[in-house]
C-alpha cells in the first residue's frame, strides 16, 4: 500500500480515488515499477521451531495493534 500511496502523492491525487482506479481487479493492475525483494519478507517461524503453526501465527498477530 505504501507504493500506491507514494504514487498517489506524486500525482497529488486522493489516495482512495487513486487506489480504486489503480486496482481494477486482482489480475488487472497496470504495469509499474513495483519490485519485491527478499528484504520484503519476514520469517515468522525459525526452521528449528517446534510449536504448532497456529501458535506461531497467534504470537505474530498479537504483535500488531488491532484497530
Amino acid at each position: 500500500m505504501k507504493y500506491v500511496r507514494d504514487k498517489a502523492d506524486e500525482l497529488g491525487a486522493s489516495f482512495k480515488d487513486f487506489l480504486m482506479a489503480y486496482f481494477q481487479g486482482m489480475t488487472k493492475t497496470p504495469p509499474d515499477s513495483f519490485d519485491v525483494t527478499g528484504d520484503d519478507f519476514e520469517i515468522i517461524e525459525p526452521a528449528a521451531e517446534t510449536r504448532s503453526m497456529n501458535d506461531v501465527l497467534e504470537q505474530h498477530i498479537n504483535d500488531y495493534e488491532v484497530r
